[in-house]
């Protein structure tokens, strides 16, 4: 479908067109989960779902309002408030980190920390299998609780760069734990 085809069917399913708001639905239900699919972690693909369903509620309630204006772009007007549930996502994820991008290896028991044996191993595996640098990251995000942000100005590297390869290490160290016999957390 092209532009205008879409600033059409929102404007019909604004004024209440039953049939173009379900074609609107169903065509941006796959358009907005791509979005989100190339913006979350690839642990949190459902999450794009839910993410997709936040724009799209929102979205209809605009159109429910009768908030678009058909002179603009709709194209643009969707993407907007997609922008708009990304960035709250982020902002939500910063202040409770542990959802979308705390993996369970450093969610330790109090029980788990004193076993001396596990604490050996893990701090074996981040010495093994970890990168000097992501080390610095990890004990600053999970130990001094700093964001990504704060890590990676800190750090002088991208905050994309810096979490997909905070996202390996960590897939690198649950392996290394998993070797030397110590069960999932």
């Amino acid at each position: 479908m092209v532009q205008g085809e879409w600033d059409s069917l929102a404007e019909r399913a604004q004024s209440g067109d039953a049939a173009a708001r379900r074609e609107l639905a169903e065509a941006w239900a796959g358009i907005l989960v791509r979005f989100f699919e190339k913006h979350v972690s690839g642990e949190d693909w459902g999450n794009a779902e839910d993410l997709a369903q936040e724009t799209l509620l929102r979205l209809f309630r605009e159109l429910n309002r009768g908030r678009y204006d058909p002179s603009r772009s709709f194209y643009t007007w969707a993407f907007t408030f997609a922008r708009r549930v990304l960035i709250d996502e982020y902002r939500r994820c910063a202040r409770e980190p542990k959802h979308m991008y705390l993996i369970d290896v450093f969610t330790i028991p109090e029980s788990r920390a004193l076993d001396h044996e596990f604490m050996h191993a893990l701090q074996q595996c981040l010495d093994e299998v970890i990168a000097t640098e992501l080390r610095d990251a990890i004990r600053r995000y999970y130990w001094e609780s700093q964001t990504l942000q704060q890590i990676a100005a800190a750090l002088g590297m991208r905050y994309g760069a810096l979490k997909g390869r905070l996202d390996r290490a960590r897939g690198e160290l649950r392996k290394c734990m998993e070797r030397k016999g110590i069960e999932k957390l």
